[in-house]
Formats: C-alpha cells, structure tokens, sequence
C-alpha cells in the first residue's frame, strides 16, 4: 500500500514538471518573436507596418484585442477561425460552472484518493449524492453553450446573407461538370439550353464559358516560367561578375544527359534568343477551339435568384443538361481546377470512406502503443518486456509517463492532415473551400475516435488490466475508477498545446530558420530573395478540427476532472490571439498541409456552418459519455439529470441545422436577394438567343476569331483568373475553353 502513494505522488510530479518546462520552453520562444520581429519585418510584417503593434514582450497582446476582425487581410474565412475561437472561449468559460461546483466536491468526496486523483471524481463514493452536483452542473453548462451556438448560427446566417446579397459578379454564377458532350463545346447552345430554363422562372443568361483540357499547354507555359527564372539569375550572376577584373558570363549545357555531352551555351543569350522565342512561338501556335472539350464551365445569370434556384438539388438545369453537375460558382480563386474535368460519383464516396476506416483502425494501433506508455507498470507486470522500468526512479518514471505519449501524439498527428487531403480529393470537390470542408469533417472524426475514444477507453483498460483480467465481472466499476485517471494526458496535451504550440507558432522558428538560410545560400535574385520569407496560409482544414475535439474533450472531463478547464480557456484565448496577430500582420488562408503544394484562397467563410453543427455535435457526445460515466458509478438520478438537456441540444441541433440549410444554393430566403452582374454580357439580346443552326455556325466562327484577336471576352471573370492560377499555382488540368489563356498571359 506504501507504494500507491508514492507512484500518485510522481504522477503529480511529473504533472508539475510538465507545467514547468511547457512554461520556459513558452517562453523563450515570446522571446523568440519579440527579437525575431525587429531584425525581419519581412516576414512577421507583411500586410501591415511594424509601427501599428507595440514591439515590447506582452504589451502587443492588448492591442491585437482592440483591431477589430473585420480589419484581417485573410478576408472571410480569417474572420471564421477568429469567430470560432471566440464560441469555443466562450462555451469553455460556461463549462467552469463544473470548476466552481465539482472541483470542491471532488476534493472533499473521502474516496482516499491521493496526488492528481484527488482532483477528479474518483475521489467521490460510488452511489453519491455528491454525483449530482456533477450532473446539475453539465447539465446547466450544456444549456449555456448551446445557447450561445444557437446565437452565434443566428448571426452568422445574417452576415451571410448579407454576403450574398453583395453585387459581386460570382454571386449570380454556377459551374456545371458531366454536361452532354453535345454542349462540352457549344458555348452558345449551352446558353440557350440555361435561358430556357432561366426564362421560365424569370430570369436569363449573361455569359457562358467553356472549360477544356491545357495539358500541353500549360506544360509550355512552366517551361516558359523555368526559363524565366534561369534568366533573371543569368542576368544577376552577370551582373556581379562584370565586377570582378575578369568577368565571365554564365554558361550551361544543353542537349546532354546531366553533365556528359551536349553543347555549352551562353546562358543569357540562349534563354532570351533561342529558348523563350521558341516557347513562345509554341504556346501562340496553340488552336484554342481545337482543344479537348472538359464538359464543365460557367453560366453567368442575371441575378442571384437565379444562379440560386438553378444549382438547387431539383433545379431544372439539371434536368434539361441531362443530369450534369450544377454548383453554386465558387470564386475564381477558390476553384478546383485539378478536379473541374471529373464528377463526383457513388464509387467514390465508397472507396473514400473505406479508406477512411482503414486509415483510423492503423492509427488505433498507435493510440494504443501511447496509452501503454502512460501505464508502464501495468504492461511490465503483465508481459514482463520493460524491465528497465523497475531500475527507474519514481520521479523520473513519473515524467516519461507524462509527457512522452503528448509528444509521440503530435508526431503521429502531424501527418495526418496531408494523408486526409489525398484521400478526400478523391471526391472530385468543385472547389478548394469545399475540399476543406470535407477535410474539416474527416479530420475531426478521425481525432475524435482517435485522439478521444480510443485513448479514453485504451488508456483506462492499461490503468486497471490487472484487475479486469482478475474478474471480468468489475470491468464496468473498474472503468469507473480509471477513467479519471486518463486525464492527465488530456490535461498535459492541452497544456501542451497552449504553452508551447501557441508560442511556437507565434515565433515562426521554422521560417525564419530555413527563409535565413536560403536567402544566405541559395537566392541570388530579388525574386527569390522575396520569395525566402514567404509563409505558408492558414490552412481551416488542419487548424480547426483540433480546438473542436479539444472543446468537446474538455466538455466530457469537465465534471470528472475539473483541472483541465483553466488550460482550455487559456488555449482558446492564446489561440485567438496568436492567429489573430498572424492573420493580421503575415498569413492568408488557404491550404498548407504535408504532400501538398501550399495555395492561397478565400472561401467565403463557408466553413462557418461546418464547425457549428460540430459544435453540437460535441456537446451531444460529452453529455452521452458523462451520462455514461455517472452510470458506471451507479448514480442513476445524477445519469438522468446529466441527460436532461439532450432532448433541448438536439431539437437546437435540429433548428441550427434548418436555419443553416436556408443559406444552400435554392434555399427559401435565399432566393429573394438580388445581385445583379454588372457590365456587358456574352450572350444577351434575343435574336442570339433564337438563332438557327447557320447563324450560329457563323456566330461560333466570329466568337473564336474575337478571343483569339482580343484574348478575352466580356464578362470574363473566370478566365482572368485562371490564368492567373496557371502561372502561379502549376494548374495541369484546364484552362478556359473560351480563352488562349498562358499565350496571352
């Protein structure tokens, strides 16, 4: 028995020295940044001057508070992240009701529970009537964040709408993928199918653009790019040799196989004289109507009600396109071009989530490997194969016990997210946003069975193995009294999180680093000297699922062990202050995650609706598992009063849910706000719309020689764009049907 006090002992020991070293390690990296800043503004001041934020230690933090979100150079969805932050804060200072109530309760509940144990409802008798303070006070908790979820939906449907109602020119587009291949390349029958349609409810065809396949072309235009490149350091390398006494241009070989055969030319004349000519000789050479037709692009409508009413799940487009695709059009930049040539199908959703399965049952395996680890003495007695254990000291075993599952966890996570964007492109989403949005939800799933579920149970079987293997019929009691005990993980990995992550991502270590180091060694050209210190977006996809799983963790535990609730509200506020400052001074949002190439774009803040319902969708299981855990301790009335609040939290899910939906493409309200395109349209008067099979000839040929004369047509909004994204983003897969696109660019 003396040795059950001794191991609580080192277990709050290893707690404590968890606390501390978190505690430097947070601060030498705000030391990090307070230097770092002032000797590279370029890179923690890039969209706003280092004179508006005080440049002391802390003094900074106050006045992040007081810019108003509105001011974020990351747009909507920046102001997003900022708002779910600001719900999650929120929701987690209503659940401290359980710190106020049950932390005191806890510690007098004489269940002779010693160190860390002390703290949580293991040290409350089975049967307790002091078990119904727990469960008044989730109770009381749940009701307050899902207040404040129903407020937060309310106001974001608001400034949605209001978004919408905007007269930007994308709000009153859809894209349409898999139309019949009769119209792939038909921009004026295209139009004319959708004004039938459009004519009916009231409404009509502004513009229409046709996608098609660039492959080769693009293919050109990166080669047109490299040599670019290799030019502008040709002319900087030259220009620092001609002060040298004997300077020497730069040369390269060509023609050969690395550095064997070929001939050796001059780099400058080659790549101005010979190389770029021919490139662009090539891309200009390019047939524009002859390329492959991707059957999908854009229709351009004369209000929002009626780009509305025709991406609707039962719109007519779609019946009279013979069952194509029809989408709300995203912002040009937020387009999926590598997926805009392929649909989404039946088999694909099927082989996402199986893949999906099969990615968190070998991730379980690593779950249980880390909670093992947390238990140390119970795998030795059982299997014998750590006995270097038992020659540890307590303190030290303790510490390894504490902190080393945090850290192999955030290893295991920091790969995920870029496995999760493979697999969910799979789907063929329209749009960037959209793919985040599905990523967003996988994410969370997976962390939520992984990082939670399985750590909750696996860590809880570890604790007590002995005695369950003993007599299978405690397991139920047994669980009851270890469950308890596996917060300690989640208290350290939010602790973590918040001392250590939060600072570390506020110092932007790694950037400054590897940009220093390769501006010293490798950029030779203003471009590429810029181009060091550039900084990969925010990416909602890899960002946002954890402060969600750690709100409905910190929920579940709220009553059980009320200590981990200081360290989630001072995650949500280091949080919010970190990003909000980053997305203030020095990032966009986009995509940035392992495998991928990182990409800058804006999704209208459609996430939003996302994260919401998994809001709820959190504070349902927290109080299924806390009704769960009182069960186990066989208080049956405190198990009711904890479920109380499930019917009114899901009828509000239900609600939040419907008052969501409004804001889909067709929804009721949605449809009476007007956005009207302005400027002159493609395809507008009647008798273009009425046109026989000979004027039409005759107009497709005039159509064709205006873009390849001018390189545009009015009302273009889409191609633009896209040749923007071709010459930065390496974009493979189409280019504007309507347009020569990179020869012009």
């Amino acid at each position: 028995s003396t040795g059950k006090p001794v191991r609580m002992n080192a277990a709050l020991f290893g707690f404590l020295v968890s606390l501390g070293t978190n505690a430097a390690i947070g601060i030498v990296f705000l030391g990090v940044f307070k230097y770092a800043r002032g000797i590279e503004p370029s890179l923690y001041f890039k969209h706003r001057p280092s004179n508006q934020l005080p440049q002391g230690f802390v003094d900074w933090i106050p006045a992040v508070f007081h810019v108003p979100d509105h001011e974020l150079h990351a747009s909507s969805d920046g102001l997003v992240v900022l708002w779910t932050l600001r719900l999650l804060l929120r929701a987690s200072i209503a659940m401290c009701i359980c710190l106020v109530t049950c932390l005191p309760v806890n510690i007098l509940g004489g269940n002779a529970q010693t160190g860390l144990d002390l703290l949580t409802a293991g040290n409350v008798k089975d049967s307790s009537y002091l078990l119904l303070i727990h469960a008044c006070s989730v109770a009381l908790a749940a009701l307050a964040t899902v207040h404040l979820v129903s407020k937060d939906a309310e106001a974001f449907v608001a400034w949605r709408r209001a978004r919408l109602a905007e007269a930007r020119p994308s709000n009153c587009f859809v894209l349409v993928r898999g139309m019949p291949p009769s119209l792939a390349a038909d921009p004026l029958g295209l139009a004319r199918a959708a004004d039938e349609v459009g004519s009916a409810i009231g409404g009509h065809v502004n513009t229409v653009t046709l996608f098609c396949e660039t492959e080769e072309l693009q293919e050109l235009t990166v080669q047109r790019h490299e040599s670019e490149l290799v030019l502008e350091v040709a002319n900087k390398e030259w220009e620092l040799a001609q002060q040298k006494d004997t300077p020497k241009r730069p040369s390269h070989r060509v023609g050969g196989y690395v550095c064997c055969g070929g001939e050796q030319v001059d780099t400058i004349d080659w790549c101005s004289q010979v190389n770029l000519p021919e490139l662009n000789a090539q891309i200009s050479e390019c047939d524009v109507p002859k390329l492959l037709p991707l059957a999908s692009g854009v229709i351009g409508f004369d209000s929002l009600k009626m780009a509305s009413l025709c991406a609707s799940n039962d719109s007519a487009l779609k019946t009279k396109l013979c069952g194509a695709e029809v989408w709300r059009a995203p912002e040009p930049a937020d387009i999926c071009w590598e997926s805009i040539g392929r649909t989404q199908t039946t088999g694909a959703s099927v082989v996402v989530g199986a893949l999906m399965v099969l990615l968190s049952l070998g991730f379980s395996l690593i779950v249980v490997t880390i909670a093992s680890l947390a238990n140390l003495d119970s795998i030795n007695k059982k299997c014998g194969c750590l006995g270097f254990v038992d020659d540890l000291p307590e303190l030290v075993r303790g510490v390894i016990q504490t902190y080393t599952p945090v850290i192999i966890m955030a290893l295991a996570l920091a790969m995920i997210p870029g496995i999760m964007y493979s697999v969910n492109f799979r789907l063929n989403p329209v749009s960037y946003s959209a793919l985040t949005r599905t990523v967003v939800v996988s994410y969370y799933k997976f962390l939520f069975v992984n990082l939670f579920i399985i750590y909750l149970v696996s860590g809880s079987i570890f604790t007590k193995m002995e005695a369950m293997f003993e007599d299978l019929g405690s397991v139920a009691p047994t669980l009851g009294s270890a469950i308890p005990k596996t917060a300690t993980f989640f208290t350290v990995y939010i602790m973590t999180a918040t001392l250590v992550g939060m600072p570390v991502r506020l110092s932007l270590i790694g950037p400054l680093l590897v940009g220093r180091l390769k501006r010293k060694l490798l950029a030779k050209t203003d471009r590429q000297i810029a181009e060091c210190m550039a900084l990969a977006p925010f990416d909602m996809a890899v960002e946002t699922p954890l402060p969600l799983v750690i709100f409905c963790i910190a929920a579940t535990y709220a009553p059980i062990a009320p200590i981990i609730l200081p360290f989630t509200v001072l995650y949500f506020v280091t949080g919010y202050v970190v990003i909000k400052q980053q997305l203030l001074c020095c990032i966009k949002t986009g995509r940035a995650c392992m495998f991928w190439e990182p990409a800058e774009y804006d999704g209208n803040g459609t996430s939003m609706a996302t994260t919401l319902r998994l809001v709820l969708f959190g504070l349902v299981a927290a109080l299924l598992l806390c009704g769960t855990y009182l069960s186990i301790r066989k208080c049956w009335v405190a198990t009711a009063i904890c479920l109380a609040p499930l019917p009114v939290v899901v009828v509000r899910w239900y609600k939040v849910s419907q008052l969501l939906s409004t804001l889909e493409p067709g929804g009721a309200d949605l449809t009476e706000l007007r956005g009207v395109v302005e400027g002159e349209t493609a395809v507008k008067s009647e008798s273009e719309r009425l046109v026989d099979q000979e004027e039409r000839k005759v107009l497709d040929d005039l159509f064709f020689e205006e873009i390849q004369n001018d390189g545009q047509l009015t009302g273009s909004l889409y191609q633009r764009q896209c040749l923007v994204e071709t010459g930065r983003a390496g974009v493979w897969t189409c280019l504007l049907y309507t347009s020569p696109s990179p020869r012009d660019s």
